[in-house]
């Protein structure tokens, strides 16, 4: 996945505008600050995340945004995930955006966005 991404973004890759990593949150590079962190199917958040939020909020500028999209295996509810979400986030210093949740290619997906709190 993140091969892809970067091919299909190689231009703003090699511009220096756009970095993507595949690595485990907590061995995230001393790099920043970030405008916007986007995580997909990161299962982390679906449960306790505290030190994840706190070193993502580190990682991000004092606007910066953190996208998270979830797709959960099969039989987990996506309804949970998000509830979850919305208890974490603000424990971990951000404000909930916006939230969508809709059947995706016959699966429940979600989408969060949220900021950093002031």
């Amino acid at each position: 996945m993140i091969a892809a991404a970067r091919n299909r973004n190689r231009h703003h890759v090699e511009a220096g505008r756009v970095e993507f990593l595949a690595v485990a949150i907590a061995d995230l590079p001393e790099v920043g600050p970030f405008d916007v962190a986007f995580g997909v199917d990161v299962n982390v958040f679906g449960g306790e995340c505290r030190a994840e939020l706190a070193r993502l909020r580190t990682l991000l500028a004092p606007a910066g945004v953190l996208d998270l999209v979830h797709r959960p295996p099969v039989g987990a509810k996506v309804e949970r995930f998000a509830a979850n979400l919305h208890a974490a986030l603000p424990r971990g210093g951000f404000v909930v955006d916006d939230t969508t949740i809709e059947t995706v290619d016959g699966a429940r997906c979600l989408a969060i966005r949220a900021h950093r709190a002031r």
